[in-house]
């Protein structure tokens, strides 16, 4: 069979499936219907009024409509044969189910050259006046005549005769639970506290509390254990391929929806055969009937018969060994040929399934780092943080903890009651002896504790040393290195080989983390105030080289919440540092003409990535504007130099996202007292830009 026409296997194959799963699957069946027998006339009445048990529990628990049918004592058989009839008639609609219970006397059908079929009697005595019969093995073949399944449930003496029949009397269609084997008798509700009905109902009530599936053959299971004290062990005939009913209760309103996948599973199934439609069409049924309820769409997608048979013939493991065209019996050039055909085949599908999979997961990542992005942004920036009540009740969720949004809450937290958490005092006194992180200038210390051990000390500017103490993330490692020292290394041949170059791809995803930290920081309500390459951390990677694509941000010694007043010491007489360069024009002087605001931050941010850029510290590439006009005006140079030079060393992408960072042009008129439009204009404007180039390096090309 060519793989050009499995496709008309398949097809039919997949409407089915789609049917079945695209319906409300809280149940294997959208018609139910009940009927219960029982003798008008018997010697035993607790028949009946176990029959009107089992109709409390269908209509009541499961929502089933039930039929309640007498047998009467004038012509009894043609009477159950007729209602038994009318009975089927209401399941001619597909995937229904139809339960049958009868509750009464039966009969051994040991006299004369009978072959103990299935007979139901009116009484328990045999030869009393009015005893009447049903030959029950004579109407149950009227079962196979529908496509519903039936559940037959019996409780009474010699139960599982009615599957006493050679050419199996049990359609494929019909599930039997009996009360008793065939040679045995049952005792009746007036004889046993505990009858099968009565067990029945109450394994079935028991099991609907604890909200577990209904299943006949579980049910069968339980009621033969010991502890259920029945005077006989049921009996249990499961339906064709061993199916077995699952009642589940009907909604009284249709709540079914679309259901939205939220995963996928792909399985590989092998066959021993070529596939047929006889096989599709029992697959189709496994997967119909065993199917657990989450999975909501199977789907077959391909056939690669085709390609096993040609597997076959270039490895010469065909079954038609006496073929003269096997390819063992061809011209060794031609084989010479096939084999390279297949070799390249098998080549050619390993690169493309290499580069799909490696393009599927780069996809699914990025597309979910981007859903994930707009989550944390909206919940982050949502006005109802701004109530402190509703804030601390969010850092206990346990949504925003898998997240990995409950620090930054915390610090909203902070930001929210306007006030700074007390410190913790570690000990009297803090023994360290301290290694600078610059040769320049130092705002951080890698500091030896005796308690602990290697750690990162951020302190401010007064004698008391009081600072931020950071956890070491890679304490076993070389120092840190901050990047404005990497930068400025670059300056010297000597020390260019210490730090080399990072590539394009590096340089993008550097500046990328970076702007992503300063965004978390100003989502958590807070303004940075230091954003240089001078609070851009570095580690060593295992080769011993930089690793570039994993900057730590810090330099906290003046962050505040955004609409504090800032606190910066800017004083007059002080003179030009390397700290006033990354300031916003409207920082300079003393005093600043305008408060700090995350405008602010984003101008230094844009600076930031004209260094990355260029690979060139700030005052250095601007060192003649510097000592002539002052640093004022480093925003007018950086903006020439950015249309200039840096599209050609970065991109079209990296130049526009920095001329948004220095122009500090978003588009925005008034924001919200969150920023959360600020938020989300330097996302879409900056981040989204800067992503453009995040893997460039991690692009693989097959080789040929």
């Amino acid at each position: 069979m060519d793989i050009g026409n499995t496709q008309s296997l398949v097809d039919p194959v997949n409407k089915k499936l789609k049917g079945h799963f695209e319906r409300d699957r809280q149940s294997d069946y959208d018609c139910v219907e009940v009927m219960l027998i029982y003798w008008e006339k018997s010697d035993n009445k607790g028949f009946m009024e176990e029959a009107e048990e089992l109709k409390k529990l269908f209509r009541d628990k499961f929502n089933y409509p039930v039929t309640l049918f007498a047998i009467p004592s004038d012509n009894s058989h043609l009477a159950l044969d007729t209602a038994l009839g009318n009975f089927l008639r209401t399941l001619i609609r597909p995937r229904s189910l139809g339960i049958i219970h009868y509750g009464g006397h039966g009969d051994s059908d040991l006299e004369g050259k009978r072959e103990r079929r299935s007979v139901w009697a009116s009484h328990g005595d045999i030869g009393v006046a009015d005893e009447r019969f049903v030959t029950w093995s004579d109407i149950q073949p009227k079962l196979r005549h529908v496509e519903a399944d039936i559940l037959l449930l019996l409780d009474c003496c010699f139960a599982a005769q009615t599957a006493r029949i050679t050419d199996r009397i049990i359609p494929e269609n019909v599930e039997l639970l009996a009360a008793c084997a065939m040679n045995l008798t049952t005792p009746g509700p007036d004889w046993a506290s505990q009858t099968f009905t009565k067990g029945f109902i109450k394994e079935v009530e028991h099991t609907l509390g604890h909200q577990k599936p209904i299943v006949i053959k579980e049910i069968h299971h339980r009621l033969s254990k010991g502890d259920r004290k029945l005077i006989q062990t049921p009996i249990h005939f499961s339906m064709a391929k061993n199916k077995s009913i699952r009642l589940d209760p009907i909604q009284t309103q249709s709540t079914h929806t679309i259901v939205t996948p939220q995963a996928f599973l792909t399985l590989q199934m092998a066959l021993s055969c070529a596939p047929s439609e006889r096989l599709l069409n029992d697959i189709t049924s496994w997967l119909m009937v065993d199917a657990p309820r989450d999975i909501s769409g199977i789907e077959v997608t391909d056939l690669v018969e085709r390609a096993l048979r040609l597997r076959n013939y270039v490895g010469q493991h065909s079954h038609h060994e006496n073929s003269v065209l096997q390819m063992a019996n061809l011209q060794e050039e031609s084989q010479v040929e096939i084999s390279g055909a297949w070799d390249g085949f098998l080549y050619r599908l390993g690169s493309s399934l290499q580069t799909m999979v490696i393009q599927f997961l780069k996809d699914f990542n990025d597309n979910i780092a981007t859903v994930q992005k707009v989550v944390e942004r909206n919940i982050l920036l949502a006005p109802q943080l701004f109530d402190e009540e509703i804030l601390e009740m969010s850092i206990g969720d346990p949504a925003m903890g898998d997240m990995g949004l409950a620090e930054a809450l915390a610090v909203r937290l902070t930001e929210c009651v306007k006030v700074v958490p007390r410190p913790t005092v570690m000990g009297q006194t803090l023994e360290v002896s301290s290694t600078g992180l610059g040769n320049v200038f130092q705002t951080l210390s890698l500091e030896n504790h005796s308690d602990l051990g290697r750690i990162l000390v951020e302190p401010d500017e007064s004698h008391s040393r009081y600072g931020m103490i950071f956890a070491n993330p890679r304490p076993l490692g070389p120092d840190p290195v901050t990047l404005y020292n990497i930068l400025q290394s670059h300056n010297t041949r000597e020390r260019r080989k210490d730090y080399p170059r990072p590539s394009l791809g590096q340089r993008f995803v550097l500046a990328l983390t970076i702007g992503q930290a300063l965004m978390q920081w100003h989502m958590a309500g807070w303004v940075h105030q230091g954003i240089a390459s001078y609070n851009a951390l570095l580690f060593r990677d295992q080769s011993g080289g930089v690793d570039y694509e994993l900057p730590y941000l810090f330099g906290f010694g003046y962050t505040r919440e955004y609409d504090y007043t800032s606190l910066i010491p800017t004083q007059p007489g002080r003179g030009t540092t390397v700290y006033d360069v990354y300031k916003h024009p409207d920082r300079q002087g003393y005093p600043p003409l305008k408060s700090h605001t995350r405008y602010h931050d984003i101008y230094s941010f844009g600076l930031l990535l004209v260094e990355i850029a260029l690979w060139t510290p700030i005052e250095d590439s601007f060192k003649s504007t510097i000592n002539l006009k002052g640093p004022s005006k480093i925003r007018e140079e950086a903006l020439k130099k950015v249309k200039g030079v840096i599209r050609h060393e970065m991109g079209l992408a990296y130049e526009t996202a920095t001329l948004v960072c220095l122009e500090g042009d978003f588009g925005i008129e008034q924001d919200d007292p969150t920023g959360s439009k600020l938020t989300r204009r330097f996302e879409q404007r900056v981040i989204e830009r800067l992503e453009v180039g995040k893997n460039i390096d991690r692009v693989n090309f097959p080789l040929y």
